[in-house]
């Protein structure tokens, strides 16, 4: 698997880790990390697999997956999309198990997993601007001006 660190971007790019530090040269860049680009554009960093933001996919990520399909421990934005390795919007224990295979070199990251990710993305993306929209229309509605005599 190849790691992406500080060093893979150029000048004028900033980088901060899900706890807002600074990353730079040698540093792993994992789930909840913040690249700016030049131009002020923030991208969220999501590593399928990375539940607990180091940037690499260990026995603790698969740990953490199984205790939110149990309900035990609550991932929520990038960190349950990093758990989510089927895309369908839910942690459950096969994306535990696949997680766990993932740290023990018995399975990759597939293309159909990338793939899967970005379309529940996608999708969520547009869950959220649609409710978005709906809260500003009920918003506009209240502040409707009054006409008429008071």
């Amino acid at each position: 698997m190849t790691k992406t660190t500080g060093k893979h971007f150029k000048a004028g790019v900033t980088i901060f880790d899900a706890n807002g530090n600074e990353l730079s040269g040698d540093q792993m860049l994992g789930t909840g990390a913040i690249i700016t680009g030049e131009s002020g554009t923030e991208y969220p960093v999501v590593v399928l697999g990375d539940t607990d933001g180091d940037g690499k996919v260990g026995a603790a990520d698969a740990r953490r997956a199984l205790r939110s399909a149990a309900k035990i421990e609550l991932l929520s934005g990038l960190f349950e999309r990093a758990a989510d390795m089927d895309g369908d919007a839910k942690v459950k224990a096969g994306d535990a198990r696949t997680i766990l295979r993932i740290a023990a070199r018995l399975e990759v990251v597939t293309k159909e997993m990338l793939e899967a990710g970005v379309d529940a993305a996608v999708e969520t993306n547009k869950a959220q601007n649609a409710a978005q929209t709906l809260c500003d229309e009920r918003f506009r509605r209240r502040i409707q001006p009054v006409t008429g005599s008071v």
